[in-house]
């Protein structure tokens, strides 16, 4: 019975160093979408090849497309570069999507040549086609090829296809940055909140078997073991908060310790220069 009982403890303190480590991971993914925005606002726009077409690296590529392939909509003269393409069918008197399709045109920006399949669009598409019938209906938005684009993303041998972020957008820049503060603040809160939950359940199922262990919780009672997942909710808050602040000013936390140590350092000099009193009393 006792081993039993041990090793149930044992179990549930495994589970609830990994359910930690879930939720420090998950705080790290939160700091990194603040990254990915910032990538996008500190990266200067590139609106004229003004640099060797195998430079590598990130950038955000700005302006108008090279497209070197035609792609239509029905009824509609302009090329585009990119276009959505929705199937809805009539079902009990409501549409219901069947089948969405993208399609891309093949393009290059400034040189560099951009495959855009596995990027992350930030688009305002406009409805250019519409074909409907009783019991289907085919819904077309494009953008037209002469629109401006920006294009975030890493170019290695003068192609882009990937990188930390891989984004692009027909907004200007302001609206893009906009948007990915809209949507990367949603997402924050989101995970913050998350990451609290699961650490708080970490914590309890950590050190809670101690104390079963220990014949500690019957002595607790009712509002004893209240107050331990209480109080275990309040220490996970409070390593979230001091990661958060760790993320956000850790230049400041430079400062500090390096003027803390400044400090220390003239304290003990002027000690070690303190004039030795020789004379009798």
């Amino acid at each position: 019975m006792a081993e039993n009982k041990f090793t149930q403890s044992v179990e549930t303190l495994i589970l609830g160093m990994l359910i930690g480590v879930i939720a420090f991971l998950m705080l790290g993914y939160t700091e990194g979408l603040f990254y990915d925005k910032n990538i996008v606002r500190w990266l200067p726009e590139i609106q004229e090849e003004e640099f060797v077409r195998t430079e590598n690296g990130m950038m955000k590529l700005s302006g108008i497309p090279e497209v070197r392939t035609e792609l239509k909509i029905p009824d509609y003269e302009k090329n585009q570069v990119f276009i959505k393409r929705i199937m809805e069918e009539k079902i009990e008197d409501k549409w219901v999507v069947t089948r969405t399709d993208e399609l891309w045109a093949n393009f290059s920006l400034h040189g560099i040549e951009v495959f855009p399949e596995y990027s992350k669009q930030y688009f305002e598409l406009e409805e250019k086609y519409v074909k409907e019938s009783d019991v289907d209906r085919q819904t077309m938005y494009g953008i037209d090829a002469e629109t401006p684009l920006i294009v975030v993303g890493t170019a290695v041998n003068g192609e882009m296809m990937d990188g930390n972020i891989f984004a692009i957008s027909n907004l200007d820049n302001t609206k893009l940055e906009t948007e990915l503060k809209s949507m990367v603040h949603n997402d924050w809160w989101f995970f913050k909140l998350f990451a609290w939950l699961l650490l708080s359940i970490g914590i309890v199922a950590f050190l809670l078997p101690m104390l079963a262990f220990l014949e500690i919780l019957p002595e607790l009672g009712l509002w004893g073991i209240l107050t331990f997942i209480g109080g275990c909710i309040g220490v996970a808050f409070l390593l979230v908060a001091i990661e958060t602040l760790v993320f956000a000013y850790w230049f400041l936390i430079f400062l500090i310790l390096g003027f803390m140590l400044y400090l220390f350092i003239r304290i003990n000099i002027k000690k070690k220069k303190k004039p030795i009193n020789i004379l009798p009393n």
